[in-house]
């Protein structure tokens, strides 16, 4: 049984770090230009063996374009 519970706890996805999710070097010269920014709050969806499948934005006060940057980007790299 502690074998059992031993090999489920090796096989289980680990996270990657969330500061590597978005950098600055995501960030679009053209938003940086135009002096865009904000915040977005998200809701990541995962499936079963980890991999993040669905980002919806919760609430943004980001340019719509940084927001769906932000969602895309997470689900690549999260």
């Amino acid at each position: 049984m502690l074998l059992l519970a031993m090999a489920a706890a090796l096989s289980a996805p680990l996270p990657r770090d969330p500061a590597s999710w978005i950098t600055d070097n995501d960030y679009p010269r053209s938003a940086y230009a135009a002096g865009e920014q904000g915040q977005v709050t998200v809701v990541l969806t995962i499936d079963e063996s980890g991999d993040p499948q669905i980002c919806a934005v919760r609430s943004t006060t980001a340019p719509a374009s940084l927001a769906r940057l932000s969602c895309n980007l997470i689900v690549q790299r999260a």
